[in-house]
């Protein structure tokens, strides 16, 4: 494992990487509970991903978890079963969820993009329903 990605493991993928986050999140949030308590669920959530699918190119290669580090190394929670991150399990994974966004863009009426400007939201979602539309009409007459 090189230095970066052990810094990284040990300082942000444990308990005070959780906390750090939570608190960073909820600082910006009007919801302050609501934020603090669905940051630390998908903190973890990502935790478990990286257990499962984190690997690097070769078997060797694994992606350990120091859940309370950087004070303790103990436990270290690694899984020889780890999937590559590059392999076709997280492509997979990735379309789908790139898929579900899109969809939700084109029901809810926004998207990411609204994050950094309302307008280009605006379009983006105007062009995934126009999108939406003839392919609806497509299928119909197919």
């Amino acid at each position: 494992m090189s230095p970066l990605t052990h810094l990284l493991a040990s300082w942000l993928h444990g308990i005070f990487g959780a906390a750090v986050i939570t608190l960073l999140l909820t600082c910006f949030a009007k919801q302050r509970w609501q934020v603090a308590l669905l940051s630390l669920a998908l903190f973890h959530l990502h935790l478990l991903c990286d257990f499962v699918s984190s690997r690097g190119p070769s078997p060797e290669d694994l992606w350990p978890i120091f859940y309370f580090g950087p004070f303790d190394k103990d436990p270290m929670w690694v899984w020889k079963g780890q999937c590559r991150l590059d392999g076709w399990q997280n492509r997979i994974v990735c379309l789908m969820l790139f898929a579900c966004s899109l969809r939700l863009a084109v029901t809810r009426g926004h998207s990411v993009v609204g994050v950094f400007n309302r307008r280009a939201d605006a379009v983006f979602v105007g062009v995934l329903r126009g999108w939406w539309t003839a392919w609806q009409r497509w299928r119909g007459q197919a």
